[in-house]
């Protein structure tokens, strides 16, 4: 009797214990949404994923806690879901998450009202609460501004408001900056205040009018923010390669070389032939036009191989080199010798391995879109090369895809678990898993042994399985 009851109150002090952190609902989706309403709640939902660190290190340290459970359970109906189960990939894609773990703040009619992303410390999640809880009480919320958009797009202060009411919810801006450029003056636009806002979002086109004002005021851009050339011509870098997805979307090719041309305009060294051809093979590769991939994977090997192995191997001298000084300087007196070992291995081989990054994703291009086996005999080709320029087990695992699509399974077999083994080997070292990582190699080993694709036919191409 006595055991027993010692073991009730270990019990219930654990169960007590978990009562101080935030509280999940167990219902559905639909329950959940029909709670909030009822109570006049917003909805706190955790999208996570079983393979997300940052998501066990905040359910673990950070829920718990009891100052967060006061706070999320009175305010919120608090809800958790796995974004790749059920009902939580219909709310992962309505919602547009794309990184875990991410926090979404909706009311009861499923209306988003803040996010906000990421792991963080027990204050910063409790001011994003605060910041969520601000704006569900704000008299103009979201459906406001969206209800108001086609009668005001044409007033540049209504356009301004509304992208800083998206950025805070962190949504794209469509065409808001393009419009709000083209409705500005040059000096409206070389504001600190607004060009600083503007660069800090995404949504700018290639053939669009922030982007021609960003380009032909370079100078004076620079100037205003306090910053190097290349910081604006990163961004507008970025800007184009974003613009890929419009492409790609429209299957629109002039687009695809207005965006490859804005890019080398921006950048005229070595990498600026591979890049073009890069963006070539991967537009056909997406918009699954075998025919038109080859000879673009053909282009795009012609100017990677050509790269000059030397300037690699300088790179890395010079990446080298910055290390050792840091060591030097005492910027690294925190790391234990291990970590300084690793980190000094990383820094002696930074390019080589981005190198033979690009020999494998070219490669993978081959592997998910081309049938030809002459295409993908060369992709095996450029796998082998790339062998010498990294270990990284994803190296052992294209060329295993490789093999097995090609007819030489036996071989694909060891390829793949020799993947297996170097990334065991990896996690071991580095103290990490990721079981989605861990699945697809031991799901593809066996569909090998079956001797069942790793990919996926269709009428016009082919893409890797899961």
């Amino acid at each position: 009797m006595k055991k027993l009851l010692i073991i009730a109150l270990v019990l219930l002090s654990g169960g007590l214990h978990a009562q101080d952190g935030i509280q999940f609902y167990q219902g559905t989706w639909k329950e959940t949404l029909a709670k909030a309403k009822a109570e006049k709640k917003l909805i706190f939902i955790d999208i996570y994923t079983t393979w997300c660190g940052p998501c066990k290190m905040m359910a673990k340290d950070i829920f718990p806690l009891k100052s967060v459970g006061e706070k999320f359970n009175k305010n919120f109906i608090n809800y958790k879901i796995d974004a790749e189960k059920g009902e939580g990939v219909t709310i992962a894609k309505t919602y547009k998450v794309n990184a875990y773990p991410t926090y979404l703040f909706v009311n009861g009619d499923g209306v988003l009202q803040y996010t906000t992303l990421g792991a963080m410390p027990e204050p910063q999640f409790l001011k994003e609460a605060e910041n969520a809880m601000i704006e569900f009480g704000d008299p103009k919320p979201l459906p406001v501004w969206q209800k108001e958009y086609p009668a005001k797009k044409g007033d540049k202060e209504f356009l301004m408001a509304y992208m800083k009411k998206r950025a805070k919810l962190r949504l794209p801006m469509d065409s808001l900056m393009d419009q709000y450029a083209a409705l500005s003056t040059k000096e409206e636009l070389l504001s600190k205040e607004t060009l600083t806002f503007m660069l800090q979002q995404q949504g700018a086109t290639v053939d669009g009018p922030f982007f021609s004002f960003l380009r032909e005021n370079k100078a004076e851009a620079t100037q205003v923010l306090g910053q190097p050339e290349s910081a604006v011509n990163g961004m507008l870098s970025s800007y184009a390669a974003g613009d890929m997805k419009r492409a790609v979307a429209n299957k629109d090719v002039k687009l695809l070389e207005k965006i490859i041309a804005a890019r080398r305009s921006l950048s005229s060294g070595p990498a600026s032939a591979p890049d073009a051809d890069e963006m070539r093979a991967r537009y056909y590769a997406q918009t699954h036009n075998e025919k038109k991939l080859i000879p673009a994977l053909k282009e795009y090997s012609k100017s990677l191989l050509a790269y000059d192995k030397n300037l690699i191997k300088k790179e890395d001298e010079q990446y080298l080199k910055q290390f050792d000084e840091m060591v030097a300087a005492g910027q690294m007196k925190e790391a234990t010798p291990d970590q300084l070992e690793q980190a000094r291995k990383y820094y002696s081989s930074i390019s080589s391995t981005n190198y033979g990054y690009r020999l494998r994703d070219m490669s993978t291009i081959a592997y998910r879109g081309v049938n030809d086996k002459d295409m993908l005999n060369q992709a095996l080709q450029w796998m082998a090369l790339a062998g010498g320029f990294t270990d990284n087990f994803t190296i052992a695992e294209v060329n295993a895809g490789l093999l097995h699509k090609v007819g030489r399974t036996a071989e694909a077999i060891q390829s793949q678990k020799k993947a297996m083994q170097v990334y065991e080997a990896m996690n071991a070292k580095m103290n990490l898993v990721n079981e989605v990582i861990t699945a697809r190699l031991q799901n593809n080993l066996q569909k090998m042994m079956d001797n069942k694709p790793t990919w996926i036919e269709t009428n016009t191409a082919v893409v890797a399985a899961k």
